[in-house]
């Protein structure tokens, strides 16, 4: 930049160094918008009073589009050299989205390119989400947004406008009925419109562009997820230029990445073939481990088995000593025994049973022969 005037090169970036396919725009701003630009805070925005200001903005082809240059604002002034880089990173969600069980993957590609050949970019033509941007923009903002600002494409099914619905009535048999149907969006052409401002943009549909990602993530939009899902970040830097008469805006770009999540999906036959495999990674059996099952499970039935042998034995031998224990004669019946075959005398000599009555007293007392006596 130098002064007011604006001595640009390649300002279209779309239109070289892959622009279009990074989703990038570069437009010049007069002051009133820069001003209001740099309040959002989204924007390359020139600080020099009476200077215009430029604004880059980083759209997706896949997703809503999002404003992510330099957040804050990044000053332009004169006597600046301001350098931005721009690196994206694309993720290749297909796998993700496929079925444990194979089919079709739950997403829908977006070429890059419309069919036949041509170079004219279709930025999401077959997302449905990119669509319902565009009629909120039209009917609730009055305006186009920036990064959808892409020509239109021809796509085989009628995208229905969620915010805006028509009566339709028909009539089948005699019988009339009147139902609420969306509208059919035929991709008007918006180029007549002006380009959404950042401030703009915030406070007309902010909310309501929440609201739409919000439906669209929770299905209660018929829109598919897109099967690849980028992710665009900016880095801004400046430094001083010699000449104080000049801004200079470089912007470059850095080698794209992929980063791709790929796994092996099965499909049903697949599964058939690898039955016995599977389930021998399931039971966790192979040959060896067969063996090693089995030579444990012998182990254990064996150990097991002696076991309840040392029990029984024990058993045995307990009942046994019960029997022997009650086939023992208690103290009382020793004692009444020894009553039977002897006499005691009370100076405590003890009699046979057939030295008692003999007629000889053996006992001092003579106890032994006068029992005899009493008895008879």
């Amino acid at each position: 930049m130098l002064g007011r005037c604006w001595i640009s090169y390649d300002v279209d970036i779309r239109q070289s160094f892959g622009g279009v396919y990074f989703g990038l725009t570069l437009k010049l701003t007069p002051l009133a918008e820069s001003e209001r630009a740099d309040i959002a805070g989204s924007g390359l925005i020139s600080r020099y009073h009476g200077v215009p200001g430029a604004r880059l903005v980083v759209t997706n082809h896949y997703t809503p589009p999002s404003l992510l240059t330099a957040k804050g604002g990044v000053g332009a002034e004169r006597g600046r050299h301001v350098q931005l880089e721009v690196w994206k990173e694309e993720h290749d969600l297909t796998a993700e989205r496929t079925s444990l069980l194979g089919g079709r993957p739950d997403c829908v590609a977006v070429p890059r390119e419309a069919p036949g050949g041509s170079s004219v970019p279709v930025a999401g033509a077959d997302s449905c989400t990119v669509h319902a941007l565009r009629q909120l923009y039209r009917h609730h903002c009055g305006c186009r947004h920036l990064g959808l600002d892409w020509p239109p494409a021809p796509h085989p099914n009628r995208l229905a406008d969620p915010f805006h619905a028509t009566a339709s009535t028909s009539s089948t048999a005699g019988t009339a009925s009147t139902a609420t149907s969306p509208t059919s969006v035929e991709e008007p052409e918006d180029r007549s419109l002006p380009i959404c401002s950042p401030l703009q943009t915030l406070t007309c549909c902010g909310r309501l562009v929440a609201e739409l990602v919000v439906n669209v993530s929770s299905g209660q939009l018929p829109c598919a997820q897109p099967c690849v899902a980028d992710d665009v970040r900016v880095y801004a830097s400046q430094e001083p230029r010699p000449d104080t008469n000049h801004t200079t805006v470089y912007v470059y770009f850095t080698q794209i990445t992929f980063t791709r999540f790929i796994a092996v999906v099965p499909g049903v036959l697949e599964w058939a073939r690898d039955l016995g495999g599977v389930a021998g990674l399931c039971l966790g059996m192979s040959l060896l481990s067969l063996g090693e099952v089995v030579l444990m499970v012998v182990e254990c039935s064996a150990a097991l088995l002696r076991t309840a042998a040392e029990r029984f034995r024990r058993h045995r031998r307990r009942v046994q000593a019960e029997h022997e224990a009650e086939s023992l004669p208690t103290v009382e019946k020793l004692a009444e025994q020894q009553h039977q075959q002897y006499h005691q005398c009370p100076l405590g000599r003890c009699l046979k049973r057939d030295s008692v009555c003999d007629g000889v007293v053996d006992c001092a007392d003579g106890s032994d022969e006068q029992q005899c006596s009493s008895a008879a």
